[in-house]
Order: C-alpha cells, then sequence, then structure tokens
C-alpha cells in the first residue's frame, strides 16, 4: 500500500508520503522482501517573488526495482538504501525571469559489503526566461556534482539549455541539451588499477507530454550519469514510453516500456560492461469508481551483455492486478492510497 498526505495555505505547502511493496513467492522464500519509500517536502513562499524549499527522501529497495528502472542494469539481488537530501531557492527577477538554486545530496548503501557505498553532493543555478509570447520559456542551467566511492572521486561539471513550450491545451513540450566534462580519479582500492580518466558527453532530457480527457501519456529520452552496485560509472541513454487510454468512460488501456543502453565510462580491454536493456508492460483497466481503478498488468524485462559469450541474454516475466484509490480534493489530509 502507499499513501500521500498534503497541507496547502496561500504561502505554504507540504507533502508527506509513504509506500510499502511487498513480495511474496511460492517458492525461494528467501526473496520475499517488503520495499519501503518514505519522502517529506515542502516550500514556502516569504514574498511575492522569492520562496524557499527543502525535502528528504529515504528509499529502500533492491537492484530489480529503482536502480534498474534508472540504470537498465540487472545485478545481482540485493537491498539498496538511498538517503536523499535537498534544499533550493527560488527568485522572480520580474514576471518574465527568475533564478533558481539547489542544492542535492545523495547516500547509497547497499545490502552486501562486495558492493561499493557512494556519497554524491549536487549544485544546480537555473535563470529562466518566459519570451514575449508567454508561451516559450529559455532556461540556462550550469550544474556541478562531486562524489565519492571507496575506489575514486569523481567531478563532473555540465552546461543545459533548456526549453518549454505548452504545444497546446493537453500537449507539453520540454526540451533539454547539454555538454559534460566528467573527472575521476581513481586510487589503490581500484581492482583494475586504472588511472585517471576525463570524459567529455553529452546530457539529454527531451520530453512530450498529453493530459487529455481520454489520452494522457509521456514519451521521453534522457542521456544522464549513473552508477551501478560497484560504483562503476555509467553513462544511462533511456528511451521510455508511458500511455493511457480510455475506450470507455470506464474501461480502458495502457502500455508502459523502454529501452535502455548504458556503457561503461571507464572500461579495460579485460572488462567491459556494456549492456542494452528493454521492457514493455501493456495493461488493462477498470474504474470501479471515479476515483477507484482496478488494473491488470503484463510486463516483460530482458537484459543483453554486448561483451558477454555465453548466456548474454536475462530475462523475466510477471503478472499482477493492482487497485488504485485516488480520493478527492476535498479530503484535505488524504490523497491516495494503493493495493
Amino acid at each position: 500500500p502507499e499513501i500521500e498526505l498534503r497541507h496547502r495555505t496561500e504561502t505554504l505547502n507540504l507533502r508527506g508520503f509513504a509506500a510499502w511493496r511487498t513480495w511474496i513467492y511460492w517458492d525461494f522464500n528467501e526473496l520475499n522482501r517488503t520495499n519501503q519509500d518514505y519522502i517529506l517536502d515542502g516550500n514556502y513562499r516569504f514574498t511575492e517573488r522569492w520562496s524557499v524549499r527543502a525535502g528528504g527522501r529515504f528509499l529502500r529497495d533492491s537492484t530489480q526495482d529503482s536502480q534498474l528502472l534508472d540504470t537498465g542494469i540487472v545485478g545481482i539481488l540485493q537491498d539498496r538504501d538511498r538517503l536523499t537530501a535537498e534544499l533550493g531557492t527560488a527568485y522572480d527577477i520580474s514576471e518574465r525571469s527568475s533564478f533558481d538554486l539547489g542544492y542535492q545530496f545523495q547516500d547509497t548503501n547497499w545490502e552486501f559489503p562486495t558492493s561499493l557505498d557512494t556519497q554524491f553532493h549536487d549544485v544546480q543555478l537555473a535563470y529562466n526566461r518566459k519570451l514575449k509570447n508567454q508561451l516559450d520559456t529559455l532556461s540556462l542551467i550550469p550544474r556541478f556534482t562531486w562524489g565519492t566511492a571507496d575506489t575514486y572521486d569523481a567531478y563532473d561539471f555540465t552546461l543545459s539549455g533548456q526549453w518549454e513550450r505548452p504545444i497546446s491545451e493537453t500537449l507539453f513540450w520540454s526540451f533539454l541539451l547539454g555538454v559534460r566534462n566528467t573527472q575521476i580519479n581513481y586510487n589503490e582500492n581500484d581492482p583494475l588499477n586504472r588511472g585517471n580518466t576525463s570524459d567529455w558527453g553529452g546530457v539529454a532530457d527531451i520530453s512530450l507530454e498529453k493530459r487529455g480527457e481520454l489520452t494522457t501519456g509521456r514519451i521521453a529520452f534522457n542521456n544522464q550519469l549513473r552508477t551501478n552496485q560497484n560504483a562503476e560509472i555509467f553513462n544511462v541513454a533511456r528511451f521510455l514510453v508511458n500511455v493511457d487510454h480510455r475506450f470507455t468512460p470506464r474501461f480502458g488501456a495502457g502500455f508502459r516500456g523502454g529501452l535502455w543502453y548504458a556503457k561503461q565510462l571507464q572500461s579495460t580491454d579485460a572488462f567491459s560492461d556494456d549492456r542494452w536493456f528493454f521492457n514493455v508492460s501493456p495493461s488493462l483497466f477498470y474504474l470501479l469508481t471515479e476515483d477507484f481503478i482496478l488494473r491488470l498488468l503484463y510486463s516483460y524485462d530482458q537484459q543483453y551483455f554486448i561483451d558477454r559469450d555465453n548466456d548474454p541474454r536475462v530475462s523475466r516475466q510477471r503478472i499482477w492486478l493492482r487497485l488504485d484509490l485516488n480520493f478527492p480534493d476535498t479530503w484535505n489530509q488524504l490523497k491516495s492510497l494503493s493495493f
């Protein structure tokens, strides 16, 4: 189940979220687990122009869950604890211009001692400018990230430009492109004895979102750096689709899918871990009431190891039934509950 609480006033917006997702297996009971996700965040507006925000999240899941969706990398099944904290502020310079400054800290710990824990810090500044047509918003975003693991210290600087525009009342477009430079300084604990490296690359985050009465969905592509359970840094390119369509006022179908390509940033002739991963998940849903939704889902995943000669493919299939209970906004505190 999951539950979300919200509180809103003219100056204060608070949100609390908690989710517990349990897997119970008929055989292999040692695989049984309960994932946990807790979020507390909010923002406060001091004046009409100036606001601050803060938030925290604790996530306990596994390599087969959100870590897989982040990276497209299938690893040894183990628990992952991730603590994230952020602090930021925004200031409206004028009706059309604004600044946004944010800091985020992320600490990731793995269940097995053979895996490598990581800590990352991220500082991002954005200057946003809305054009005279009041539709297009352009942003310039410098970003600096630094982090550490047992085998290296890493530093990444990114400069991006973003363009956002509502194409219509129900269609929204966002386009971000940028360039990055990544410095990795390996130490004596690196098992591959790699030297320091500097890598140039691109970043992208492109999406098209539809919010209609019968059809809702999002198509996205992004290209970013991610780490796996051994703290190896990968350049991960992802193409994602998530669409729901109602054929009648109560009955509809959905589709979720994605394609990932993960390329190890610093491989060697003796060891390369590049891989492809894809997921397809069609579903059928029925609105029991306006706010209660019953959904039947099927999912197929497959990963392909590019440089592995023996058994290069790993796959899984799943079928499950889900009930979503969404409470109306008139319930000022309780927002949603899912099973």
